[in-house]
């Protein structure tokens, strides 16, 4: 039984389910069959039909339509490279883009994810870019009435297609061909979808929105840093650049508060600056933007995560593809000795034998983790001096190096669940639960096999023919103060 409604003047019908799915499947054949090329011919009856349906039973139309042309029997037939064919279908998929039709959050989702791949079936041309940006441009106005948590789905093809156009924009210009489109009109499309997306999606796209954003604008910074460096840019895309890592913290600052996702997006900024990016962007630019990020590491709410983060972070000052000249040892040197600091303000805040079994808990913890950050500073001082940093010196890595065994050995003692490290019985740990003790004692283990690795690699270093020099003065027999490693 069909029941109808009126509705504007128009008669809508609500076909039961059985009705339904005939109805998907008769709209869907031509395009099963032909592709897009059916809009040609079939657009205006397609219109007609839709007269008569009710939004929610169009969109379970466009269901249809959008896997019957992805499913297409002829794959050359898939291919979108007509704006009037495109135009007419993104508009008999509206009602699938703006309503609310779907009770199953899955389906929806599935749904969008098929949506979002009819980006994919636009052409490819190295010759044709403007009609590759038209019909990017056809795709983001339709799919920009979703909803936000739609559009976190649908339009983050669009920007990576159009950034994947945008070289092939320059190298056409640099062939001297005549566009209607140039390549700053290409980022402008980027920015402009991007600036859409993250004003929309921000608002009600989830927690992972800020994240992909953020993802995006350093994408996008990198694409044109490439353009700036190796299509001959001449500085007339340093700016865009810049422009889009600007946005990339600003993103940061003011939508990303969780402090795990904040630790996570250093090394996304660490890694954009060693890329084109980085050599794209003016001494100024980079000195400015590498400060920033390392103040933003340093500002995380665990001291963990300061460490690790701020250790990552000396990479942008030492940067290889910078020129040497604009590399800073002292810089390196003052991360590495900031993160050694971080490191044993941890294993500072170790507690009493007037301890609570929670508070032993978390002293493991900052233990383990404490003597962990020292082997992993240490790494990191054994990386810089091999690759020729003049501010850290042999004596460095050897007073590091039996730092770290002493705080290896203390926090064994520590683990043995029998006695303090004053070997006073200490009831609190009688009564501790033996599994936490062990999972203590086994991290406390592994640190202790990574610092062995480490120091055989640095034996093995001190004996190879091509390191023997470098490594003549380095001293393992040794042990140091803490002071004198952490003010070196």
């Amino acid at each position: 039984m069909l029941d109808r409604q009126l509705s504007g003047g128009a008669v809508k019908i609500q076909p039961d389910e059985k009705a339904c799915f005939s109805m998907v499947d008769l709209l869907s054949k031509p395009l099963e069959e032909l592709g897009l090329s059916c809009m040609d011919n079939l657009s205006d009856a397609y219109s007609n039909v839709y007269r008569y349906l009710t939004p929610q039973t169009q969109a379970h139309c466009g269901v249809g339509m959008v896997n019957a042309l992805l499913m297409c029997e002829h794959p050359e037939r898939q291919v979108i490279d007509n704006v009037n064919r495109l135009q007419s279908f993104m508009t008999l998929l509206r009602p699938l883009i703006s309503e609310d039709y779907a009770s199953d959050a899955t389906e929806a989702a599935t749904d969008q994810c098929n949506l979002a791949k009819i980006c994919h079936l636009i052409r490819e041309s190295d010759a044709n870019t403007d009609l590759e940006l038209q019909l990017l441009s056809v795709m983001r106005q339709h799919l920009g009435h979703g909803s936000p948590a739609k559009l976190t789905v649908t339009l983050v093809p669009v920007v990576y297609r159009a950034m994947k156009l945008a070289p092939k924009v320059r190298t056409l210009e640099l062939q001297h061909t005549r566009l209607f489109n140039s390549t700053k009109k290409a980022f402008q499309f980027i920015y402009k979808t991007l600036d859409a997306y993250g004003s929309h999606c921000l608002l009600g796209g989830g927690p992972t929105a800020a994240m992909q954003t953020l993802k995006m604008w350093l994408d996008a910074a990198a694409v044109a840093g490439y353009v700036e460096v190796n299509l001959y840019g001449e500085g007339a895309f340093e700016s865009i650049c810049c422009e889009f890592i600007n946005r990339a913290l600003g993103t940061y600052e003011d939508d990303i508060t969780d402090s795990l996702k904040q630790s996570a997006c250093i090394p996304l900024f660490v890694g954009a600056l060693l890329g084109p990016a980085g050599q794209a962007l003016t001494v100024e630019d980079y000195e400015a933007t590498s400060t920033t990020i390392t103040q933003h590491a340093a500002k995380l709410l665990q001291r963990s995560d300061q460490c690790r983060q701020i250790l990552c972070c000396a990479d942008m000052f030492w940067n290889p593809v910078l020129p040497r000249d604009r590399w800073d040892s002292r810089r390196v040197l003052e991360c590495l000795q900031r993160c050694l600091k971080i490191a044993e303000r941890i294993l500072e805040s170790g507690l009493g034998n007037d301890s609570t079994p929670e508070d032993l808990d978390r002293m493991d913890i900052s233990e383990t983790t404490g003597v962990s950050l020292f082997v992993d500073v240490l790494d990191r001082y054994i990386f810089y001096f091999n690759k020729g940093n003049e501010q850290v010196l042999p004596s460095h890595i050897s007073s590091l190096i039996s730092l770290c065994e002493e705080h290896v050995k203390f926090a064994l003692e520590s683990a043995n669940p029998s006695s303090t490290a004053s070997g006073a019985k200490n009831p609190l740990l009688d009564s501790h639960d033996t599994a936490h003790t062990a999972s203590a004692s086994s991290g406390i283990v592994a640190v202790k096999a990574h610092l062995a690795a480490t120091i055989a690699f640095v034996r093995k270093l001190k004996e190879d023919p091509d390191y023997r020099e470098k490594y003549r003065t380095l001293d393992l027999s040794g042990t140091s103060s803490r002071a004198k490693v952490a003010s070196a």
